[in-house]
């Protein structure tokens, strides 16, 4: 039995899900949850479901009992969360259980104490219908998973992550979360609608996009947000196949290909969607816990979703009268025109890069960016040298689209493509001047190299975060900032204010969903705070999924994302001369996301374009 709890029960959230969907499955309009210390020390669910008889009590226990399928077909057309009878067997095998049931048949219920799944004691219990489930001392007969169990603070949120998510799925279920004596959650039977709202927690409601799509038997319903409101990962994508929660990688891929042309590269909606499919064409028994589905024609999902989003942008596009996209019934994809033709139009000086998260004002930090320069930043016309006053790159760059092929690095926060010894990126160079505010041009022995300059700097000003040359510090505010947020998000930063600290930040947490800033970094323009303070978030979510080493690059490349000269900012021959400099310095090749930073033509191939013998 081990084993199978090994595969099902694997921590505190997990006990909590198997539990609330026994709970669903028995008709239960009211759940209530309640932990302590993150679970370890008790887990307490009741409903008010239909109840186990009490002559079945002890036999709930047994492995793979189950009283939801009837016939073997039954598995192939499953309408409850699971029928294994893994749940309470596993359970039991690891903890100490007190079970109590009744049903509307019975005066009395019954309740039982196992240990180790072995019944200890039993004894009446007077409740009305339904079934209470205590658990104590998880693991307590498996010290090698109870030790790998993480803090009682991860296990909290991990909890709270899972109520959550069947807060969203059952809108007509009333749910109780209690934790550590505070109500975090006590909410009514409503609509999904404002569960959706409830949980997502966007502002402005008119960047919640409502979704409703039905196409040969598959339904899409939910919302997602306008790409204005948007996160640096997945975590804020919640997927429901058949009102099941599942990470779905088709669907995902999905949402990745449609919102591809819409946002910068690396940013991903918030979004919870319920997708119906019909049963035989979809086994959940792929993943011992069922977040993982397999579809008979994964494709057609895959189409579904795609045309359902593209639906609900062409009625938010014509409800707010920015035009419509352009939509075609016989295609799997998505029209890939630029945004701006699809009813989201972007100032094109004020866009950063594709690694920026929104827009900004040309107005930057030039304090802090002297400083990086030892330089003073004018602000003046973008410098253009005496011996070239203008420069027309169109032919470059349709050149270097028919005929060059630009190295695309996979260099990520942190790392370098190079591991050999420092190299001079450029030699016998001068700058010729910079074109459309945003590429400094440079001659050199062989060709020419255009550079991204925020890009550019990016990289340098991370380098230099990373390794503490540059150092992060608490400026205090005469006015604190107050930031609502989610609850997920409290918990992330009632728990590593430390970790904040240490990035510039200082705060107090108001109540569960709201907190005021009253320190920020010096590198940080005070109205940026709340997208940088935002971002940094979503990154610290996945603290408990990757190394905390990567996700720190990824909180170092934001912080210097916001830092870095902005496509339209004015900069001076020296400050451009400067830059160059340190990027021989720091070997940057690529931004901290990735990108390339710089492309070189040589004057071979520009002779061949121009047919010059």
């Amino acid at each position: 039995m081990k084993i199978a709890a090994g595969e099902v029960v694997t921590s505190s959230a997990s006990v909590v899900k198997e539990l609330i969907e026994n709970s669903i499955d028995a008709h239960a309009t009211s759940i209530r949850v309640e932990i302590k210390n993150g679970g370890r020390d008790s887990i307490i669910i009741s409903d008010n479901g239909k109840g186990i008889p009490s002559g079945e009590l002890k036999l709930a226990v047994e492995p793979h009992a189950t009283s939801k399928i009837g016939q073997w077909d039954d598995i192939l057309n499953l309408s409850t969360y699971g029928f294994r009878g893994e749940a309470l067997a596993s359970v039991a095998s690891v903890s100490e259980m007190y079970l109590s049931s009744k049903t509307d048949d019975e005066d009395v219920g019954r309740k039982i104490y196992f240990r180790g799944s072995v019944p200890v004691e039993e004894s009446t219990s007077v409740m009305n219908r339904g079934t209470e489930i205590e658990i104590r001392n998880l693991f307590f007969n498996v010290p090698a998973r109870r030790k790998f169990l993480k803090s009682p603070q991860t296990e909290s949120r991990y909890v709270l992550d899972t109520i959550e998510k069947f807060i969203l799925s059952n809108p007509e279920v009333a749910f109780q979360f209690i934790r550590d004596g505070k109500v975090i959650y006590d909410i009514k039977p409503e609509s999904v609608e404002k569960r959706i709202s409830r949980i997502l927690k966007v502002k402005d409601s008119g960047n919640l996009i409502k979704v409703d799509y039905t196409d040969s038997g598959f339904t899409v319903y939910g919302a997602v947000t306008s790409p204005q409101v948007n996160r640096p990962n997945l975590t804020g994508v919640t997927l429901f196949v058949n009102m099941r929660y599942v990470k779905d990688s088709v669907v995902y891929g999905a949402i990745k290909g449609f919102f591809a042309p819409l946002m910068s590269k690396g940013r991903y909606p918030l979004a919870v969607l319920f997708i119906t499919v019909p049963t035989d064409t979809v086994d959940i028994n792929v993943h011992p816990q069922k977040l993982e589905i397999k579809y008979s024609d994964g494709g057609a999902v895959f189409r579904v979703v795609k045309k359902a989003l593209n639906n609900a942008f062409n009625n938010y596009a014509l409800a707010i009268n920015v035009g419509q996209l352009n939509t075609k019934e016989d295609t799997d994809y998505v029209n890939e025109k630029p945004a701006e033709q699809m009813g989201f139009k972007q100032n094109r000086e004020t866009v950063a890069s594709d690694c920026d998260s929104s827009v900004f004002t040309r107005e930057a930090i030039y304090d802090e960016r002297a400083k990086d320069f030892s330089l003073p930043i004018k602000k003046e016309k973008g410098f253009v040298s005496k011996e070239h006053k203008r420069m027309d790159t169109s032919e470059i760059i349709d050149s270097l689209k028919r005929e060059s092929v630009v190295e695309n690095s996979d260099d990520r926060p942190g790392s370098h493509i190079h591991s050999n010894k420092k190299e001079r990126i450029f030699s016998d160079r001068r700058i010729l001047g910079i074109v459309d505010r945003r590429y400094i041009v440079v001659e050199e022995m062989d060709g020419l190299t255009l550079i991204d300059f925020h890009a550019a700097h990016e990289r340098v000003l991370f380098e230099k975060i990373k390794k503490k040359e540059k150092k992060l510090f608490i400026q205090k505010l005469l006015n604190p900032i107050v930031i609502e947020t989610d609850k997920a998000a409290i918990e992330i930063l009632r728990h590593k204010k430390q970790k904040f600290e240490e990035l510039g930040f200082d705060y107090h947490i108001i109540e569960d969903e709201s907190l005021e800033i009253t320190g920020i970094p010096n590198l940080i323009d005070k109205k940026q705070v709340e997208e940088v303070f935002t971002e940094i978030i979503d990154e610290l979510r996945l603290l408990e999924l990757e190394k905390e080493s990567k996700v720190l690059d990824h909180v170092y490349a934001t912080i210097a994302c916001h830092n870095a000269f902005r496509t339209g900012d004015f900069v001076n021959e020296s400050e451009a001369e400067e830059l160059i400099r340190q990027m021989d310095e720091y070997e940057v090749f690529s931004c901290p996301h990735g990108r390339p930073v710089r492309f070189s033509l040589s004057f071979s191939k520009l002779d061949s374009f121009f047919k010059r013998s």
